[in-house]
């Protein structure tokens, strides 16, 4: 009777519909993993994180915790780590869309081999919001990873960064937003996805993207097809 009991109780944790309980929701997965966080309000109350800019191919996060104390959060972002590793490449499959024509006309010498990069870090490790100027496939090897995107239609939205080395990252911190100083940010819609292991998530140029690592993860991106980023600030500067 009590292991009919205690099972009962674990069924109560999660109040999600009995038909999504065979397969993880969003909301199942960030309450497995921040079971604090109950709603999206409540959430951006509860846990603040201030990202540091990427440096190199390391990102340092700072997370402040329960006793008000702040701990710093390694991550090892975008890293070509199998180029300086390459025996690891025997685990890892380009996928065929990375050879793709996706410009017709386009020179053989714009042609470039795809760019792979690792992503591993533990829980709560941020990619701030930003967009990349390629195609992007991010592939979900070990961990959960919550995913928040934007079009490219709300650039005016996003505020993106005025210096010329930022001009990809928004200055708006998309998890705990200063509408004063942001007002037009309420007005930008956005989807959020949880990238589980074994999925891939398709990303094309110009939107916008914020990441966080619900639980310790490892991600494989693979940036492909010409370079859109003299396009992509011509549109965004003439809006």
């Amino acid at each position: 009777e009590e292991e009919e009991e205690e099972e009962e109780e674990e069924e109560k944790e999660i109040p999600a519909a009995e038909h999504l309980r065979s397969q993880p929701s969003s909301y199942d997965i960030e309450q497995k993993y921040s079971p604090n966080r109950s709603s999206e309000c409540e959430r951006l109350k509860q846990r603040k994180c201030q990202v540091k800019l990427r440096e190199g191919s390391k990102t340092k996060s700072s997370a402040q915790e329960s006793n008000g104390k702040t701990k710093n959060i390694g991550y090892l972002a975008q890293h070509a780590l199998f180029e300086q590793i390459p025996v690891l490449s025997r685990d890892i499959i380009t996928p065929d869309y990375c050879y793709c024509d996706l410009q017709d006309g386009a020179d053989e010498e714009e042609d470039e081999a795809p760019k792979i990069n690792a992503w591993f870090g533990p829980e709560g490790t941020v990619s701030p919001l930003h967009f990349d100027p390629q195609h992007n496939l991010l592939a979900q090897v070990v961990g959960y990873k919550l995913i928040t995107m934007y079009s490219a239609e709300d650039s005016p939205s996003l505020y993106p960064s005025p210096t010329s080395m930022l001009h990809n990252t928004s200055q708006v911190d998309v998890e705990n937003p200063d509408l004063e100083k942001y007002p037009k940010f309420v007005d930008a819609k956005l989807v959020k996805c949880v990238l589980s292991p074994g999925e891939m998530l398709y990303i094309p140029p110009g939107v916008w993207h914020h990441i966080r690592s619900l639980s310790g993860s490892f991600s494989v991106s693979f940036w492909f097809g010409p370079s859109s980023a003299p396009q992509l600030m011509k549109k965004k500067s003439s809006r």
